[in-house]
């Protein structure tokens, strides 16, 4: 048997005249036909000099995509693609403030024969702010304790302040600039540089790249000091009033913590009141009172005490 009488001939010849045709019909006749391009990105046009200049920044809509449907020859269609990046764009002209704006897209190919039908989305919201530096006072924040038997001391940082530049509604979201000293288990000063970070008025850091700072680090010193516990002595101008009463005192707090650097408490056993005269004192007697502290490198969180004075019956 030939094998141009079998049915594998006439399958064979029935396929190569179809792609035959096909060919034809595309790339001979040419077409009309519709389809969708997708991911298309948007340009914008007519961009005012104040974004170049920095006055002004888009805080969105400048990293659109959109979906066109277009309608034309096949051959044509083909180049749409390439001509895509740059001919579908947001007119931006009027945009000379800060703002939101519901702008249309536009697509123009240039290409005589290729129609626009449809553009999925067709309007683009563009979100515009001005541009601000604001000045802000650095806080310090510390987290966790110094070994037990050690205090720490007033932080000091240098610089105070740190200037903010950026896109002034995110500018505005900044409720705090800190750093964060850790004290755990310290027991001697801390010296060094530490990062300024941003916070929302929720506690949340606020890592935005629009934000810019002209500053990255701040330094800070803490010096930190022994600590010991001492009782505070009431000193009364006498042991009684004037009508010879027996008068008493008691203080709160009955101890207070005193801090300074190993040398200065030495010797340090207790602390005294100013003198409280008492010649006067009749009846049970609350008075505030300065403590009088003595000469030396150490301090006291606590600079009175409350004393309580008692005149026997």
């Amino acid at each position: 048997m030939k094998f141009y009488k079998t049915d594998w001939f006439l399958k064979i010849s029935s396929l190569v005249i179809a792609i035959i045709l096909w060919f034809y019909v595309v790339y001979q006749e040419n077409p009309v036909y519709s389809t969708w391009i997708t991911n298309v990105p948007v340009a914008m046009h007519n961009v005012s000099a104040d974004f170049e200049s920095g006055k002004l920044v888009l805080m969105n809509g400048n990293n659109e995509t959109v979906d066109i449907k277009i309608n034309g020859r096949r051959r044509l269609i083909s180049t749409v693609t390439d001509r895509a990046a740059n001919n579908v764009y947001v007119d931006m002209k009027n945009v000379t403030e800060p703002g939101t704006y519901n702008l249309p897209i536009n697509a123009n190919f240039g290409i005589d024969g290729v129609e626009v039908l449809q553009i999925k989305p067709d309007k683009c919201t563009v979100v515009v702010s001005r541009v601000v530096t604001e000045e802000r006072e650095i806080t310090v924040k510390t987290k966790n304790d110094v070994q037990e038997g050690f205090a720490a001391g007033n932080i000091s940082i240098s610089p105070v302040s740190v200037k903010l530049t950026g896109p002034e509604n995110l500018i505005d979201t900044v409720a705090e600039c800190s750093i964060t000293v850790d004290l755990a288990g310290v027991v001697e000063d801390i010296r060094g540089s530490y990062k300024i970070k941003f916070y929302d008025a929720k506690g949340s850091e606020i890592t935005d790249t629009s934000i810019t700072k002209n500053i990255e680090y701040a330094d800070v010193y803490c010096p930190v000091y022994a600590a010991i516990q001492v009782p505070v002595v009431p000193t009364l101008s006498s042991g009684k009033n004037a009508s010879g009463k027996d008068v008493t005192a008691v203080c709160v707090p009955a101890e207070i913590t005193v801090k300074g650097r190993h040398e200065s408490l030495e010797g340090i056993k207790q602390v005294a009141t100013e003198v409280i005269d008492v010649s006067n004192v009749e009846v049970k007697t609350e008075t505030q009172v300065d403590l009088d502290l003595p000469e030396g490198e150490f301090f006291t969180d606590i600079k009175s005490v409350k004393v309580t004075l008692t005149v026997a019956e």
